[in-house]
């Protein structure tokens, strides 16, 4: 650890550091996602979209925790979380753009209905 970082500092550094690489996982779930088979079904589609969005929500947690902890002390720190977001969006988008390839708008349209009908189901599930 650099002395001249505070241990609020460094941790913050490090909880940026892990929001990336988590962001960067979300990223590969999508990114490899890419043969024509995968692209048409719609199990790994809500998988895909599950798994990408789990991870996601993991480092925007990391990366809150970092700026709530300390103010970044590298300049680049900002620039590189934009970046990493930048980065997993683009990839969910690359990601239905191959699905609309495989299956069309429609079928985009649809696999986002059923997905976003078993987020519902399971959301009353926890209810209970």
């Amino acid at each position: 650890m650099a002395s001249h970082l505070t241990y609020s500092e460094s941790r913050a550094n490090a909880l940026f550091k892990a929001a990336r690489e988590i962001r960067k996982i979300a990223a590969a779930v999508l990114n490899d996602c890419n043969g024509d088979v995968e692209c048409r079904s719609i199990e790994t589609f809500v998988w895909a979209k599950n798994a990408a969005r789990t991870n996601a929500e993991v480092a925007n947690r990391l990366e809150q925790e970092a700026y709530e902890t300390a103010y970044p002390v590298n300049p680049h720190t900002d620039a590189a979380q934009y970046k990493s977001r930048s980065a997993y969006i683009a990839a969910i988008n690359h990601f239905e753009d191959r699905v609309v390839a495989q299956v069309g708008r429609e079928g985009l349209e649809r696999f986002k209905a059923e997905f976003m009908a078993r987020e519902n189901r399971l959301k009353a599930l926890q209810v209970r």
